[in-house]
C-alpha cells in the first residue's frame, strides 16, 4: 500500500512541476480607460526581451465629439522602455522613461491651433498580472511636453504635468 501511495506522489509531483513549469508571459495588450474617459483611444504593446527590462509602444488617437459624432483631432506615438528591478517583466514594480510625438489639428475650435508636441516623461508603478493572463497595471509620473504651432513656426513653452497610469489588459 505505501509502495502505491509513493508512486502516486511521484507521479502527481511530476505533473504538478510540468504544469507549474509554463513559460512567464513575455508580452502584454492594455488598453488605458483614463485617457478614454479624458482624451482619446490610447493602446499599448509591451514586450520584455530581458528579465529586467521591457519596451513599449503606445498609439493613441485623440478626439473631440462633435454632434454626438466622435471626429479625430490628432495622433500620438509614445515609445519607451521600463525596468523591473524587483520582478521577472512584465511585472512587479516598474521604473519607466517614454519619449513621444504628437500631431494636432483642432480647425474647429478657437482658438484654431494644429501643430506637433514633443514629449518626454518617467513612470513609477506597479503592474499585476493575473493566471499568467490578464494585466492591471497602475502608477504615476510625469512629463514634459512642448508644443510648435505650424501657424506660428516658433516652438510654444513647454509643460510639466503629472500623469496617473491605469491599464488593463492580457499577457501570453
Amino acid at each position: 500500500m505505501s509502495a502505491r501511495r509513493a508512486a502516486a506522489l511521484s507521479l502527481s509531483t511530476v505533473l504538478m512541476g510540468a504544469a507549474g513549469a509554463q513559460a512567464d508571459p513575455r508580452f502584454t495588450v492594455t488598453w488605458h480607460p483614463l485617457a478614454a474617459l479624458s482624451y482619446g483611444w490610447q493602446f499599448e504593446f509591451e514586450a520584455a526581451p530581458s528579465r529586467w527590462i521591457s519596451v513599449h509602444a503606445t498609439p493613441t488617437t485623440v478626439f473631440t465629439v462633435d454632434d454626438g459624432v466622435p471626429r479625430p483631432l490628432g495622433f500620438a506615438m509614445d515609445v519607451g522602455v521600463r525596468a523591473f528591478p524587483f520582478a521577472r517583466a512584465p511585472s512587479g514594480f516598474l521604473l519607466g522613461a517614454h519619449v513621444g510625438a504628437a500631431t494636432w489639428n483642432v480647425a474647429g475650435l478657437t482658438p484654431t491651433a494644429d501643430g506637433l508636441a514633443l514629449r518626454g516623461g518617467v513612470t513609477v508603478g506597479y503592474t499585476f498580472v493575473f493566471a499568467r493572463r490578464f494585466v492591471l497595471s497602475v502608477g504615476g509620473g510625469g512629463e514634459y511636453v512642448r508644443f510648435t504651432s505650424s501657424r506660428q513656426r516658433a516652438e510654444s513653452d513647454g509643460w510639466v504635468w503629472p500623469f496617473v497610469r491605469l491599464a488593463a489588459g492580457v499577457a501570453f
